[in-house]
């Protein structure tokens, strides 16, 4: 083969072959983005109107909520159009109402969609959803259910308001008689604010600006309780998260009737707003509804991956299984009454049962440090599922690093789809040190599943950690869970969140997870004072104060300074310093079983110490946070508390800064690296901070070797080993710090083998033209500086006098200035 040819082959190999993009993932189980994911749903509107009909409708819900095993079911109290009027709406679109005109129900109507809900239910769906797209036509303003004359109008006549709110809960009440259904929640509203409801339309809408949506939340609340449902009210289901946050915002007292905060994501707009209102109305979040016309799927992919990891909501819904537009629905048919019953499958319908086969209601829903996988890990199966969106067109190589999980099995088994592949099965990936990876090809959603996976040990001596983020999980992994009672959550310390006591009535319960030697720290605000000069008549901080002597103990505030208490006999030291003064301030409690002794720091100074009894204190039924455990009156907290700590073991005075502040962890694994001298490594090292917001990380290494350096800010770490440092093995000390009080920092190594390079090789020496011309082969990587002198045995010094920077050799060097000399020698020198 000529060299020209074998050029140009190599040229159209590159062409062709598909870029590969490098990921390193690291899938981190200790934080949770959601705790108990509530699972996948579907509208029945309006394919279950048209196919709840069909002779083979039970293949339809086979399909939906077997095999997809779809468990939310959105189901459309239809409005119902005014028979006076043409009916303008499609086929699959006319929803009938059950009150017709003013006065007169039909108790029959929409026969095919409650056929399909009761088989959804029989097939495992345990979530439904009730939704009005439009009140009946003689409630509205134009007698339309398709919309306003004017598209920017409410359609909803001010005066059937409380009218309409009744015939929701009325249909409820009914359908929960008649057909044996739990309305789990409802909304009276549908994209409320949309300006697409015109009257004529293909379907039915209707348009509320938010002061009318926040009315009829109102009125729909009352008219559950008159009619005693316990049904619960969703809102504002409007098109984006913009438009639902501008909504939900203007209800104001209205919002404390909303049990759920529902949006669809057609304009996917502000996912960390919509994540924010629900932490700060400590109510959940789910995506209701989102459609879109790409039959692979893909898109929708991208969709369920970015709702998830970005807003943080507890359950995700399709439009509707079956449409008749394109690639729409999961199933195609015409729906259209012409009795076509069969259908075709979208690769959509596998793309989604790349999720909802797979990841299943109650798993807990982890970050993952990239911008592609959705992880999910299930702790009553112990099974660990990464659903991986590979929607570019470059072929995704994965690093997952799973090293915060205590124990994996020796394989992880795959599913993709992909435009030749429908759910089929991958061959098994073993795992290595922690860790696989994968090679997934572009347009592509792959789902990897991992049985008996060990969850995390819990840190050192930690038996319980009350981050205080919205609720009160146990983030050490011991499952001792609390319980809310009345405490509401406010701006926090360590977190976004912390817990709110009203000095009244409120409190968290959590178990009793230590009881000899133990070390209990929190953060603390107040400008509270309790009683005393026992601990248990004082304020209770972290408290487990029971009547009587008996073997208790307890933290808590006696007049403004904080106090530690044993039982049996009481004993109390208090702080010298008083700590109600209106800002944060750090405690830490410790308790010797053994010798008795009894220390507390305020910001990691020792400001108490003492003696008290000896031995376990069992005798509490539990602990409390916010309140002294026994309830007295007058031991409510009026205050707020951050990030509770609990340890059995003393925690000494050099170790108490360490719990102020979380320290950084690597979320890339330790790298070992092999190169030769001259060539450059770079690494991009990952770390992130487990407080909220997150604190800023700073990098640096611990004595590296000459010329090895990491950017302070982005953690890339760079090196060109000279070849004086060949041959050689290097531990290179990474070290990440944030910027906390007091700073914490993160230590870990990567090996870096250096090797030498082969001796450079002078060949085929000709002159030509009066030149002299030498072809010098060897490694790439190296500097190739060629020498000469005139002398090798006189006193000449060698020269250089060509710098090929980074060669990749072979090539050649011609002497341009060589014709005129008797002699001349040459040499080549690597470097640097």
């Amino acid at each position: 083969m000529n060299k020209a040819l074998l050029v140009m082959l190599v040229g159209l190999y590159a062409w062709l072959a598909p870029a590969e993009t490098i990921v390193n993932a690291y899938v981190d189980p200790r934080f949770p983005l959601v705790t108990n994911f509530v699972g996948w749903g579907t509208s029945l509107c309006w394919w279950a109107n048209v196919t709840g009909g069909y002779a083979n409708r039970t293949a339809y819900a086979s399909l939906a909520f077997s095999t997809l095993k779809l468990n939310i079911v959105r189901y459309n109290i239809g409005g119902g159009e005014n028979p006076g009027i043409p009916n303008t709406m499609e086929y699959r679109a006319r929803m009938p109402g059950f009150e017709p005109t003013n006065g007169v129900w039909n108790w029959s109507a929409d026969a095919n969609q409650r056929w399909m809900l009761r088989q959804a239910i029989a097939l495992g769906a345990n979530h439904v959803v009730a939704f009005a797209n439009s009140p009946p036509w003689w409630m509205t303003v134009s007698g339309s259910v398709t919309g306003a004359t004017n598209s920017t109008s409410d359609n909803l006549q001010t005066g059937y308001e409380t009218t309409f709110a009744t015939y929701l809960a009325t249909v409820i009440s009914n359908l929960t008689l008649l057909d044996g259904v739990h309305f789990e929640v409802a909304t009276p509203m549908n994209e409320p604010t949309g300006t697409w409801w015109n009257y004529g339309g293909s379907q039915e809408g209707c348009h509320m600006d938010a002061n009318q949506q926040a009315r009829v939340v109102n009125d729909l609340r009352a008219a559950f309780h008159a009619q005693h449902l316990a049904t619960g009210i969703d809102a504002s289901e409007d098109t984006d998260e913009q438009d639902t946050l501008n909504s939900i915002n203007t209800y104001g007292t209205g919002q404390t009737n909303l049990t759920l905060i529902a949006s669809h994501t057609y304009g996917a707009n502000n996912p960390t707003g919509l994540r924010n209102l629900s932490a700060t109305l400590h109510t959940p979040a789910w995506i209701s509804e989102y459609g879109d016309g790409d039959g692979t799927g893909i898109t929708m992919a991208r969709r369920i991956h970015d709702d998830i990891t970005g807003a943080w909501v507890r359950a995700w819904t399709y439009w509707q299984v079956v449409d008749n537009a394109g690639g729409w629905g999961f199933l195609s048919n015409p729906l259209d009454g012409s009795g076509t019953t069969g259908y075709s499958i979208n690769e959509k319908f596998y793309v989604m049962g790349q999720f909802s086969q797979y990841i299943r209601p109650g798993a807990a829903l982890l970050n993952v440090n990239d911008n592609y996988s959705l992880a999910a890990y299930n702790p009553t199966n112990q099974t660990l599922v990464i659903v991986t969106v590979n929607d570019t067109s470059n072929t995704l190589s994965l690093n997952y690093n799973l090293a915060g999980f205590a124990g994996l099995p020796g394989q992880v088994a795959a599913v993709q789809t992909s435009a030749t592949k429908n759910l089929a099965p991958l061959a098994a990936l073993p795992i290595s040190n922690k860790a696989f990876s994968a090679s997934l090809i572009p347009q592509s959603v792959t789902t990897f599943v991992l049985t008996n996976v060990a969850p995390p040990a819990p840190a050192s001596a930690r038996q319980a950690w009350y981050r205080l983020e919205d609720n009160a999980i146990d983030a050490s992994g011991n499952d001792n869970n609390g319980s809310l009672s009345g405490a509401t959550f406010v701006t926090g310390k360590l977190g976004a969140w912390a817990a709110q006591f009203n000095g009244m009535n409120s409190y968290v319960q959590i178990p009793l997870s230590i009881s000899n030697h133990f070390t209990i720290a929190f953060w603390l605000k107040t400008t509270d004072s309790g009683g005393g000069p026992q601990w248990w008549a004082g304020k209770g901080l972290v408290d487990g104060e029971v009547s009587g002597t008996v073997d208790d103990c307890g933290t808590s505030l006696v007049g403004g300074s904080a106090a530690l208490g044993i039982g049996n006999p009481d004993t109390t030291i208090t702080t010298t310093n008083p700590v109600n003064d209106g800002l944060w301030h750090h405690i830490a409690a410790t308790r010797d079983g053994t010798s008795g002794q009894m220390l507390i720091y305020v910001d990691a100074v020792l400001q108490a110490s003492g003696w008290g009894p000896a031995g376990t204190r069992e005798a509490p039924p539990a602990l409390r946070i916010g309140s002294i455990q026994a309830g007295y009156s007058g031991g409510f907290l009026n205050g707020t508390i951050d990030d509770v700590q609990l340890f059995n073991r003393v925690y000494a005075a050099s170790e108490i800064p360490s719990l102020m502040n979380h320290p950084p962890f690597f979320t890339n694994a330790p790298g070992s690296f092999s190169l030769l001298a001259g060539r450059t490594l770079t690494v991009t090292n990952l770390a992130s901070d487990p407080d909220l917001p997150a604190q800023t990380l700073r990098w640096n290494l611990l004595a590296p070797p000459a010329g090895a350096v990491i950017n302070p800010g982005s953690g890339v770490f760079s090196w060109r080993p000279a070849i004086a440092q060949s041959p050689s093995s290097n531990a290179i000390q990474l070290v990440v710090t944030d910027n906390g009080t007091p700073p914490m920092s993160a230590t870990q190594a990567q090996i870096v083998i250096v090797n030498q390079p082969a001796k450079p090789v002078l060949t085929g020496p000709a002159l030509v033209s009066g030149h002299w011309s030498l072809a010098i082969s060897g490694n790439s990587g190296p500097d190739y500086v060629v020498q000469t002198t005139t002398n090798l045995n006189g006193p000449s010094a060698w020269l250089p006098v060509f710098t090929n920077a980074a060669a990749s050799p072979p090539f050649d060097y011609v002497d341009s200035t060589a014709a005129t000399l008797a002699s001349r020698f040459y040499r080549v020198i690597l470097q640097p």
